[in-house]
């Protein structure tokens, strides 16, 4: 956020929050993309959209391992 306007940022680009803080809060979110395909067709995407992917599918994983229980070590065991 720059003020009360949600902004996205982009590569090299500075990040100022425009108000003379030196911190600043970065905030994320997700964005729905559906694509469609038939059957046999080949399936294309850019190298961006793969990164794209690759990052949600990154992002799934470590919210799904940081929700599961923590197993209990018996130390006697080892």
């Amino acid at each position: 956020m720059r003020g009360q306007d949600e902004i996205e940022l982009a590569i090299g680009e500075r990040v100022d929050a425009g108000d003379g803080r030196p911190e600043v809060e970065i905030l994320m979110r997700f964005e729905v993309r559906r694509r469609s395909i038939s059957v046999g067709e080949r399936l294309k995407v850019s190298l961006a959209e793969f990164n794209e992917i690759a990052f949600a599918c990154d992002f799934l994983g470590q919210q799904l391992a940081s929700r599961l229980p923590k197993p209990k070590l018996d130390i006697s065991e080892v």
